[in-house]
């Protein structure tokens, strides 16, 4: 079946798509910018959400947030419990503050936004000081560079509980938590997203938020449509099958990496099996010793390091054991680490002798 004409649909719509987007963000930039300065900072004021959150003092504070200033409502338990209940405030957003939380900027494959929280999940656990199970996380695409076929995204952990105690404490005053998500600071500029849900995308929540906005602005997208569309044809072939092969290349290349990665992984751990297999056992060679070295002969120590063997003991001729030791095939080079010395109140003659394990036959 030839895909070719629903390939040519899609990279149409996605061309339009884009279009459309960078049409209407210039709309409504031009429209905010021609309204008196009053009239937006009525709109800003309008939009407005209650927030709980913990002060310098340790007590609860609640505060309601409009746009990005936040003003202080009430502070203390009581005062909290009571200004709820007043304004019969049915949710408000909980937020953390940002030194109990850890961020950082996650890099990733541009192809790992198909499946996104599955690639941050596998991610986790080394971007964590703490196991997945005891931590909330979020996270969203702060920027996806497509000439380099990379994402970055913003990641944000905070301990469950941490997060629970704080909840439990807002609970318990009657505040019913929409969200929970972690303050801003120097280098986070922005609150992140929710803690307990998913935003993998920047902007989602200002999405939902902004929907009557975009659909007063959708005659005019559909207008500036009707003159984009047919520029955008003139190209679009040639691009789509540009993009098409390079993501397709990215991917290929992506994935040799992580077979080629996997493979390498598997040959190390199969040669150290194999360096394992082949070290010589401490079993067998005081096995072989036993059976080589003369009944008048008695071992006090036994050193063995690798392939080096280290024994210390006593006999009737010293000599005639670095003589068995040479003739095994068992060991190689063996010496005296010290002087033979005689026995005290003995013929004996103790002894201290390295020698290597050759392996080559036991005795």
């Amino acid at each position: 079946m030839d895909d070719r004409p629903t390939m040519m649909v899609t990279s149409t719509f996605s061309t339009f798509s884009i279009v459309a987007r960078r049409a209407l963000g210039w709309w409504l930039g031009e429209l905010r910018a021609s309204l008196p300065e009053r009239l937006r900072r009525r709109i800003a004021a309008a939009k407005s959400e209650w927030v709980v959150a913990p002060a310098a003092t340790g007590d609860l504070c609640l505060s309601i947030r409009k746009g990005a200033e936040m003003v202080a409502v009430g502070e203390g338990a009581a005062e909290v419990e009571r200004l709820v209940a007043a304004r019969r405030l049915s949710a408000a957003t909980i937020q953390l503050p940002a030194e109990i939380a850890l961020r950082s900027i996650l890099p990733l494959p541009l192809a790992a936004e198909r499946n996104l929280a599955d690639a941050v999940e596998f991610e986790l656990p080394r971007r964590s000081p703490y196991p997945p199970e005891t931590v909330y996380h979020a996270f969203r695409v702060v920027e996806r560079d497509r000439a380099r076929a990379q994402l970055r995204v913003e990641l944000t952990i905070a301990a469950r509980a941490a997060v629970d105690a704080l909840v439990a404490r807002a609970t318990a005053l009657g505040v019913a938590p929409s969200r929970v998500e972690v303050a801003g600071d120097e280098h986070y500029p922005l609150a992140s997203p929710d803690l307990r849900g998913r935003e993998a995308s920047i902007g989602s929540r200002s999405w939902r938020r902004g929907v009557p906005g975009l659909l007063a602005g959708l005659a005019v997208v559909l207008a500036a449509a009707t003159i984009v569309v047919p520029l955008v044809r003139m190209q679009q072939h040639i691009d789509t099958l540009t993009d098409v092969v390079a993501a397709e290349k990215r991917e290929a290349d992506e994935a040799l990496r992580l077979e080629a990665e996997i493979q390498a992984r598997s040959r190390d751990a199969g040669f150290l099996g194999e360096r394992k297999r082949a070290a010589p056992s401490p079993t067998r060679t005081l096995d072989a010793l036993t059976k080589l070295l003369p009944d008048d002969t008695w071992l006090t120590a036994f050193e063995m390091s690798g392939d080096a063997v280290a024994i210390t003991g006593s006999t009737a001729s010293a000599s005639s054991v670095i003589a068995l030791l040479d003739r095994s095939g068992f060991f190689a080079k063996p010496s005296f680490r010290s002087p033979v010395t005689q026995a005290p109140h003995s013929v004996q003659e103790q002894f201290n002798i390295a020698a290597e394990v050759a392996g080559r036959a036991a005795p």
